[in-house]
C-alpha cells in the first residue's frame, strides 16, 4: 500500500463496478483511492495468479493525460484501467483511476452496443449543450454528469499566476457556467479525439475550443450504472487560446 501512496494524489478518484456488472452484487463505487486501498494485499496478484499488465497505451497533453492499460488476474479478475494522470507542482501523479472488470472463466463482459456508443456520444453532445452558449445551464450539465462525479485540473493553467490544482466533485465546474462562457466573444465548439470502451466504462477525449476564451483537451469518465450512461469524471488541460504548449501522444 505504500508503493500505490507513491504514485496515487491524496484522495484520488475510484470509479467502477465491482464485483462486475455481470456477477451477482455488483456494485458502482464513486469514491476516492482508499477504497482500493481496501483491496490491495499479497494475494491480490500472489502465486495463485498469473498477474501482468499488458497494453500500455499514453495520450498527453500539458499537465494532464490518460493512460490506458489491460491488468490481467488481480484476484481472479482482469480489468482495463483508465487512468487520470496530472503534472501538480512539478511531479506527476495518478489523480484518478477508472476501471471495468471481469472474472476469468466467468460469464463474457457486458458488449459494446451500437446503442451504447449512440448514448455515450449524446453524454458529450449534452455537455457541449450545457457548457456554453445560449444554452448553458447547470441543469442541463447535470443531466450528463453524475451525482459528484470528480472535476480534476489545474486552473487557472500553469503558465498562467495564481493556478491551483483541483480535485473535487463537478459543483466546482457549475460555478462556471453562464450563457457568456462561449458566447458572442467567443467561438466556442467540440471536437471528438479519441473514444475507448471496454463493457461498462470507458474514457472520451475532446478538444474544446474558446470556452471564456480558453481552450481545452478533457479527458471524460464514462460509466453505465443502472442501465443508463453518465459522465462520472472530467480532467481537463487548459491553455490560453491562441498561446501554445506542448503535446505528447
Amino acid at each position: 500500500m505504500d508503493d500505490l501512496r507513491k504514485v496515487f494524489y491524496d484522495k484520488a478518484a475510484f470509479v467502477g463496478h465491482f464485483p462486475p456488472t455481470n456477477e451477482e452484487g455488483s456494485q458502482f463505487i464513486l469514491g476516492d483511492i482508499e477504497g482500493l486501498y481496501g483491496f490491495v494485499s499479497k494475494e491480490a496478484a500472489g502465486p495463485n495468479y498469473e498477474y501482468k499488465i499488458t497494453d500500455i497505451h499514453i495520450s498527453q497533453y500539458g499537465d494532464a493525460g490518460l493512460v490506458v492499460l489491460e491488468e490481467k488476474d488481480w484476484h481472479g479478475y482482469d480489468f482495463t484501467d483508465y487512468f487520470y494522470v496530472n503534472k501538480v507542482n512539478g511531479r506527476w501523479w495518478v489523480t484518478g483511476k477508472a476501471f471495468a472488470g471481469n472474472k476469468r472463466g466467468g460469464s463474457p463482459p457486458p458488449t459494446v452496443t451500437a446503442a451504447d456508443k449512440d448514448e455515450i456520444k449524446k453524454l458529450v453532445e449534452g455537455y457541449a449543450k450545457g457548457s456554453g452558449g445560449k444554452t448553458a445551464s447547470v441543469d442541463n450539465l447535470r443531466q450528463v454528469f453524475y451525482d459528484k462525479a470528480y472535476f480534476i485540473g489545474n486552473w487557472p493553467p500553469p503558465n498562467e499566476p495564481k493556478t491551483e490544482f483541483l480535485l473535487t466533485d463537478i459543483e466546482a465546474l457549475y460555478g462556471f457556467v453562464s450563457p457568456e462562457a462561449a458566447g458572442p466573444k467567443f467561438e466556442y465548439k467540440i471536437s471528438y479525439m479519441h473514444v475507448s470502451q471496454f463493457g461498462d466504462a470507458g474514457v472520451v477525449a475532446i478538444e474544446e475550443k474558446d470556452w471564456h476564451g480558453y481552450n481545452f483537451t478533457d479527458y471524460f469518465f464514462v460509466q453505465k450504472v443502472k442501465g443508463k450512461w453518465w459522465i462520472a469524471g472530467k480532467a481537463f488541460a487548459g491553455r490560453k487560446r491562441q498561446t501554445g504548449c506542448c503535446v505528447i501522444a
